[in-house]
């Protein structure tokens, strides 16, 4: 729907709260009905000002009117942002009833740190005794998270480099097999897909929505999973997702309750399992839109969502996440809920989206990026990043 067939509103700024620097301004707001009601789909217009992190998810979304506590979400409108000053244009078919509300989402842990609500006066004086506080975490930070090393992240090491022969262990399938039994001890594979307009198309669009209503994170303090091992894969021209965790039946209520997810299995992990999940990869539904384009097509062809790009660790276990624009590399390993910045080209100008592509190097390490407008090539593991010149 275009913007300039919708109806303008006047809404009532409400409860708010950011960091320090950080702001969200909403300069016009419209509606295909002109109203806020559930059936309508609503256009949100305005500015941001990012100062206290690097990169954010800009979100709007509905929290649902409810009497349960606290509050649920239903589908969100979404963009990663980078530090600075800008404007956005947010649409959002509102599903049921509920206060809407624009906010910045931690990129690593999914969590808010900061939000603005807006509706009508008489929606904004229901919730203004609501304290922000307890919902908005500092630079969206979880204190739970530890990342040390800690025995489970030991033991899937140790595992790895015995199975594999890797780090100068040699291989030893016997002893890998001792440890791997313990490894999984209660560990259980939950799997479940997109619902309520959600149509996530890459691996990271999971991260932010699951963490919504899920306090489950990466292994803590005492040394258990919880939960990681994020994998989706491409079934029926939708993007599935799973996680491994030691707490199956939490996991499997903060799945219930979240309206953009659907619980679809839950089955503990054997050893073949285990080793069989560990070698799978990271699936995006926005390979199959690259598929039958050539180089030269990149940048020209590929929507701004599609920004960033993942790209299969042939070495080892997790991926790697590529900033198309700019040739930023980063990495997600298994056990571990946040990313691992591994580095840039030098002396990169901002570019076209799609213009920085990743390959997988399915003969060793690292992976290849490629320049799609120039025709330029690198190797990279993150560290060193060596020139290929360009094809003649």
């Amino acid at each position: 729907m275009a913007a300039s067939a919708a109806t303008p509103i006047d809404v009532t700024r409400g409860v708010k709260k950011f960091a320090d620097g950080d702001n969200i301004t909403i300069t016009e707001v419209s509606s295909e009905k002109g109203t806020l009601a559930a059936a309508d789909t609503i256009i949100v217009k305005g500015t941001y000002t990012l100062a206290s992190q690097t990169n954010a998810c800009l979100l709007l979304s509905i929290t649902q009117d409810t009497t349960k506590i606290p509050p649920s979400e239903q589908g969100t409108a979404q963009k990663i942002i980078e530090a600075g000053t800008g404007k956005y244009e947010m649409t959002i078919n509102i599903s049921r009833a509920g206060w809407p509300h624009l906010g910045f989402y931690n990129s690593e842990t999914g969590k808010p740190f900061g939000q603005l609500y807006f509706g009508t006066k008489e929606q904004m004086d229901k919730i203004a005794h609501w304290d922000l506080e307890k919902r908005v975490t500092s630079k969206g930070s979880n204190e739970n998270i530890d990342t040390t090393t800690n025995n489970w992240n030991q033991k899937y090491n140790e595992w790895k480099e015995l199975w594999e022969g890797k780090n100068g262990m040699p291989k030893d399938e016997a002893k890998a097999g001792e440890i791997l039994t313990q490894l999984i001890k209660g560990v259980y594979l939950v799997k479940f897909g997109p619902a309520d307009g959600f149509n996530p198309q890459t691996p990271g669009e999971y991260i932010p929505v699951f963490f919504q209503t899920s306090s489950l994170r990466s292994v803590g303090k005492d040394g258990r999973l919880g939960v990681g091992f994020l994998r989706t894969k491409r079934e029926n021209n939708k993007l599935t997702a799973s996680f491994l965790t030691d707490q199956p039946d939490q996991m499997k209520q903060d799945i219930e309750k979240n309206p953009k997810l659907v619980f679809v299995s839950m089955e503990e992990m054997t050893p073949d399992k285990f080793i069989a999940y560990d070698k799978s990869v990271q699936e995006s539904l926005r390979d199959e839109i690259a598929q039958g384009l050539t180089l030269g097509q990149f940048g020209k062809n590929i929507p701004a969502a599609e920004r960033f790009r993942a790209c299969e660790n042939a070495s080892g276990a997790g991926f790697y996440w590529v900033d198309s624009t700019r040739a930023r590399l980063w990495r997600a390993g298994p056990g571990k809920m946040q990313w691992e910045f591994l580095g840039q080209l030098e002396n990169v100008k901002p570019a076209p989206v799609g213009t920085y592509m990743p390959v997988a190097n399915k003969s060793g390490g690292g992976l290849y990026i490629l320049n799609t407008v120039t025709g330029e090539g690198w190797w990279t593991d993150g560290k060193e990043w060596k020139a290929l010149g360009k094809p003649e």
